[in-house]
């Protein structure tokens, strides 16, 4: 394998750590600011605040490499 391969994997592997990481921390967060969870919303709103952080951890390695 060459060594972008190894990179595209790696960035892989980083995002879904990342995402599930923040996602918890975003939802501990929601729930200790006592912020409603709207229960019609099909995605959570901790999953959209990892996915956004995740997407810009994304873009920032994809820049600097």
């Amino acid at each position: 394998m060459n060594n972008a391969r190894w990179v595209n994997i790696s960035f892989t592997v980083l995002g879904v750590v990342a995402f599930l990481f923040v996602r918890q921390v975003a939802d501990v967060v929601w729930t200790l600011l006592m912020f409603p969870n709207p229960a019609d919303w099909p995605v959570a709103p901790s999953d959209l605040i990892g996915a956004a952080a995740v997407f810009a951890l994304f873009i920032v390695l994809k820049k600097n490499r």
